[in-house]
């Protein structure tokens, strides 16, 4: 990107850092833009903080819709509890994994949908 956009490189750049970290201090004093990683937020639970939407509005996620529907998701798992189907795949998912048997994968099967599979995977690949 340097040596196409020598003058301006670091305006097309964000850094995703933690505060105080070496790299926001480089970032900073190139003018790059720094989106601090919520420091009582880690990893994978950080995918609703500017650090995880900034890079999937950038992929071309709704954003809007994407937290809405988390949003509706949460509410509806309050109101039904442990009657949730989504609970109830957790808790099995977990019990075999706890006998060594691994039973989840996901697939996305349309072509629109492939940044968000990739996304998905590193997401659940911190999440192991």
């Amino acid at each position: 990107l340097k040596k196409y956009r020598p003058l301006d490189y670091q305006l097309l750049c964000i850094a995703i850092t933690d505060k105080g970290s070496p790299f926001e201090c480089y970032a900073q004093k190139l003018g790059m833009t720094v989106i601090e990683i919520p420091s009582k937020v880690g990893g994978r639970f950080s995918v609703f903080s500017a650090a995880a939407l900034v890079p999937l509005s950038l992929m071309g996620v709704d954003i809007k819709s994407l937290c809405c529907g988390a949003k509706k998701a949460t509410q509806d798992f309050v109101s039904v509890g442990y009657h949730n189907y989504a609970a109830l795949s957790a808790a099995l998912i977990f019990y075999y994994y706890q006998k060594g048997m691994h039973v989840h994968d996901t697939f996305f099967f349309d072509a629109a949908y492939e940044s968000l599979g990739k996304w998905y995977r590193q997401l659940m690949a911190e999440s192991l």
